[in-house]
């Protein structure tokens, strides 16, 4: 495909009033609207657009779009204020807007305010299935080398510049690798990121898409990424990338208007191609796909030009006779299954399966009505097919800020000749469910919020709760579960002596009772925490062979293996601090101690299901390692125990929901 260059820009001086290499602009976009100074719980649905091929045949649908418009400009701690980022969170909003999209903004956010403002968005749109979304981010950048590479960051208007205040930086910027992290995580099927940025490449492996041809398989999930520029190169504040994007989108250049679409790849390309040239070769926008077999399918889509408006243009007819197949549902939930919102008169069991026949062929809506009223949809759409049956899933709606753990079995324990490692950690093969753990570990504003106290020493909002001993963390959880109307994991009975606790030293020993089958809050065992910790990896920590003072909390004067030393904090610090792990968690490694069920013995090789350790002990697992450990301590492997009356400045826990 030729580009045709119709536009004449001129370029104002530069954002940055000095160019230094490691102060860029960056601008991120996932799909997601709002008016100005809206909430971000806004529930205005974005507009319907269906996508049509030759002779004018439907191939996608897609149901909603929703974008979210980030800018950064009020800046502090010795950041340049950036005063082109309002100009651009204004033009970039309307043109979305004509673009169908329900807008939301985000403004002057602090680091805490970003990451939520972001989660909270994804967290309301990014489960629909047949939902659009795009995020745009304008504001500071910065590109640090970290022990493992590069790492680009996304830089709040609270965050200390790296140079004056590392460690402060670290705690509030936002790291680019969590922008994979979400891509994979949500089950929408278009997504797309574009970065006004100087760090292209040094976070994403991603895939060149080509231009794709308008027909059914353009409606396969994608996950896109477009930035302004490659590695190390400067952005102006007056942004040619921006007036280049409103180019290609509201005037429909006339290489981009030829079937009324443009892809996500025919932008990236006209981009690469028109603002080198009005930039003078100083920026060189790039452009691809996650690298992801599930999620580089299709091709992100917009409509090109004022011409033809997105949303609601109607399907083609259907001229050919109606045909039916099957829906086998598998649900989470029991009640009333529901197909494209009408009752079927068929009933599905909590963790059951039915098949409901003569189901319409097309696209289906499954979905599961429990005996409360609330409906849970499918996370994907089904397409029926004449005579043949479809399978739709019904997962548990996710908690706000926790992650769905899929199941699955691993290597649960250390080698042989793993460094540092203690003889507890026999390697055996492991098995675990699906369940939901929390991002972060029990923050002292959550306990709060539940118990009325805060025996933590080190005191904050965000700080994770310590001092906490495990008959208060299971104490906590069914608190908590009956604030929430959910079924108490435990039964905790106040004056019994638990006859499995061994311990002649602890002076409490209720005795608590696990109920697996309740909705509630709990513990995670041992085997689900270090599952949930490894996120796929093998290695000593989720991190790889190494783990750094800026990647944990940790005595830094101890480092794993002869590494370089790093800091010691001497105290926790904000919950989320750090980069997630592969799975979206944070702190696995460090900061407290984290209580889990199991009581503590050495096990054997042998292999397990859902293993929730020995029936009796005398002191219960912890897991994770602490600000006050050397760096061994926080291998994915490890593992700590303490009576369970115990409390310490450095002993915490985060919860799971089945």
């Amino acid at each position: 495909m030729i580009f045709v260059n119709t536009k004449v820009v001129t370029i104002t001086q530069p954002r940055i009033g000095i160019v230094v290499s490691s102060f860029f602009r960056v601008c991120l976009c996932l799909f997601a609207l709002r008016a100005p100074g809206a909430p971000l719980s806004a529930q205005d649905r974005g507009a319907s657009l269906t996508v049509t091929g030759g002779g004018g045949q439907q191939v996608a649908r897609f149901g909603d779009a929703r974008a979210l418009v980030i800018g950064e400009s009020d800046y502090t701690n010795g950041w340049a204020r950036l005063s082109g980022v309002k100009d651009d969170v204004r033009a970039v909003q309307r043109l979305f807007e004509e673009q169908g999209f329900a807008v939301q903004t985000l403004e002057n956010a602090s680091g805490r305010a970003l990451r939520e403002g972001i989660e909270h968005f994804l967290d309301q749109y990014g489960h629909a299935a047949d939902t659009r979304i795009l995020i745009y981010y304008a504001g500071h950048g910065e590109t640090l080398q970290l022990a493992g590479g590069k790492m680009g960051y996304i830089v709040p208007v609270d965050a200390p510049l790296p140079s004056s205040n590392r460690e402060g930086f670290l705690r509030s910027a936002l790291p680019m690798n969590q922008f994979q992290t979400w891509a994979e995580q949500y089950d929408c099927r278009h997504m797309i990121f574009i970065f006004d940025s100087c760090f292209s490449g040094t976070v994403f492996t991603t895939a060149r898409g080509t231009p794709p041809v308008i027909n059914e398989n353009i409606s396969r999930h994608t996950r896109q990424f477009i930035t302004s520029g490659g590695e190390n190169e400067t952005v102006p504040d007056r942004s040619v990338f921006r007036t280049q994007l409103e180019a290609a989108l509201r005037e429909g250049e006339a290489d981009l208007n030829r079937d009324g679409y443009v892809s996500g790849a025919e932008l990236g390309m006209f981009l690469e191609d028109t603002v080198v040239n009005y930039s003078n070769a100083t920026q060189r926008p790039k452009y691809g796909k996650l690298r992801n077999p599930s999620l580089d399918k299709g091709d992100f889509i917009f409509t090109a030009g004022n011409s033809r408006p997105a949303g609601n243009t109607p399907p083609p007819p259907v001229t050919s006779e109606a045909h039916t197949g099957s829906v086998t549902v598998t649900s989470e939930i029991a009640g009333m299954v529901l197909i494209d919102g009408r009752e079927t008169g068929t009933r599905v069991k909590a963790q059951g399966s039915v098949t409901i026949a003569n189901v319409s062929a097309g696209e289906t809506v499954a979905a599961v009505r429990d005996d409360s009223g609330n409906i849970t949809r499918a996370a994907r759409n089904v397409a029926v097919r004449q005579g043949q049956t479809a399978a739709a899933a019904i997962e548990r709606p996710r908690p706000a800020d926790f992650v769905k753990i899929p199941g699955g079995t691993f290597m649960m324990g250390s080698p042989e000749n793993e460094p540092e490692r203690f003889d507890d950690e026999a390697r055996r093969q492991a098995t675990a469910g699906t369940f939901y753990m929390g991002k972060y570990e029990v923050t002292q504003k959550e306990w709060r919020e539940v118990m009325g106290n805060n025996p933590s020493r080190f005191q904050g909002d965000n700080l994770p709760v310590e001092r906490v001993s495990w008959y208060e963390a299971v104490e906590y959880c069914n608190k908590r579960s009956e604030r929430e109307g959910l079924a108490p994991a435990y039964r905790i009975d106040k004056t019994g002596r638990d006859p499995q606790n061994t311990n002649e030293n602890d002076a409490v020993k209720w005795l608590v009772t696990w109920d697996r089958n309740a909705s509630g809050y709990r513990l995670p065992t041992e085997a689900e925490w270090e599952y949930a910790c490894r996120a796929g990896t093998g290695g000593p920590f989720s991190t790889g062979n190494n783990i750094t003072t800026d990647q944990a909390n940790y005595d830094g004067h101890y480092p794993y293996n002869n590494n370089a030393k790093g800091v010691y904090r001497e105290k926790t610090v904000n919950a989320g601090s750090f980069a997630a792990n592969p799975w979206g968690l944070y702190d696995m490694h460090g900061n407290v101690w984290e209580w889990c069920w199991d009581w503590y013995e050495s096990y054997s090789g042998n292999s397990q299901t859902d293993p929730a350790g020995p029936a009796a002990g005398s002191d219960r697992v912890l897991r994770g390692g602490s600000w006050l450990n050397f760096a061994r301590n926080l291998r994915s492997a490890n593992r700590g125990s303490y009576a369970p009356s115990d409390r310490g400045n450095d002993l915490g826990f985060r919860l799971v929901r089945p």
